[in-house]
């Protein structure tokens, strides 16, 4: 996520697809603006940001939806709170998901 890697978007297909309408349930209910879900398979890493209006990007698209919702330096410090996180989860072959919330 820091440096673009490429994913892959089989590994979204295979580990992600069937869940995205559970996914934007939970956003819903929760009243997150996005939701933010990676995955990772021999090497491989797939991500999926789902919006409050219900649109879902894929992988590159994803990461650069992310950018514009974090912009500049945003996107960088968060990252750098996220990713020992999202390791954790990750490592333990758990799909890391992560709602997110403003404050106003």
């Amino acid at each position: 996520m820091l440096f673009d890697g490429k994913m892959e978007y089989t590994l979204f297909e295979y580990e992600l697809k069937e869940k995205i309408k559970y996914w934007t349930d939970g956003m819903v209910r929760d009243n997150d603006l996005f939701v933010l879900i990676l995955t990772e398979n021999r090497s491989h890493i797939a991500m999926l940001l789902i919006t409050k209006e219900k649109e879902h990007y894929i992988n590159e698209e994803a990461r650069s939806k992310l950018q514009q919702l974090w912009p500049n330096e945003a996107y960088l410090y968060n990252l750098r709170k996220l990713i020992p996180m999202i390791a954790a989860e990750i490592s333990k072959g758990i799909i890391f998901v992560n709602g997110v919330k403003y404050k106003d």
